[in-house]
């Protein structure tokens, strides 16, 4: 009985925190929709972004810019889709699993990547996407390093965090937030702004590990203890 009784508390906790996430994006996923005149989750330009992360040419980040290669792009898409009937989102995941099918150890290298990119200490922002974060985001103009030593920290904070059971499940939003994004850029593609909703959690997890580094007792195995997942995000962060 009690075992159930937790279950159901749990199971409604879960609801309300399922509803609360979506609240912001359902209204404009069906606002989206009625304009369409089909399901459209997030944006309607998905498979383009898919391939634009998977694909042989792939750099793992935002890499080609509206102009004549756009267009190029978009074109081929446009004349494949009405030659054989089927949409443009259809024939970009085409190519991306056509990519995975050919090419498996590239493509798995290329996750491997996009996993590490995401940290990186430069904002792997879209040509489009810059005056946004230069002008409205103040954090990201106090210096080329400014994320270096929150994301050392942040990354730090998440390796601790996920190693002891205690702090797993009291930084368990935190980090669903973070890993959740992370696994976005990761399956797509990264950009600076995709990163940006992971800032709560990335300030978080680093005012997490700093805290603990302070509050441990200074001693050799403690100091190893903490210099490990630093150094290991150093490594990430500092990804060239």
């Amino acid at each position: 009985l009690a075992f159930r009784g937790r279950s159901k508390k749990n199971i409604a906790k879960l609801l309300c925190f399922g509803i609360a996430a979506a609240l912001p994006v359902v209204p404009v996923s069906l606002y989206n929709s009625l304009l369409a005149g089909k399901p459209v989750f997030v944006q309607a330009n998905s498979g383009f972004n898919f391939f634009l992360g998977n694909n042989p040419d792939s750099t793992g980040s935002c890499y080609i810019r509206p102009g004549q290669e756009w267009d190029k792009v978009h074109n081929k898409a446009s004349e494949v889709s009405k030659t054989e009937g089927i949409t443009q989102d259809a024939f970009f995941m085409r190519e991306s699993l056509s990519f995975f099918k050919e090419h498996p150890v590239k493509a798995a290298l290329n996750f491997v990547k996009k996993a590490v990119m995401t940290w990186n200490f430069r904002e792997f922002c879209a040509g489009a996407d810059m005056d946004y974060f230069r002008y409205f985001t103040p954090f990201q103009r106090m210096g080329k390093f400014a994320f270096a030593i929150l994301g050392i920290a942040a990354l730090a904070g998440l390796l601790v965090a996920i190693s002891r059971r205690e702090t797993l499940f009291e930084y368990r939003h935190f980090l669903m937030l973070a890993f959740s994004f992370w696994f976005v850029q990761t399956l797509f593609v990264t950009s600076g702004r995709y990163r940006s909703p992971m800032l709560p959690a990335i300030f978080a997890l680093a005012a997490f590990f700093i805290a603990y580094v302070i509050s441990e007792k200074k001693t050799l195995a403690n100091a190893v203890r903490l210099l490990l997942p630093a150094a290991l995000a150093a490594l990430v962060v500092f990804f060239p």
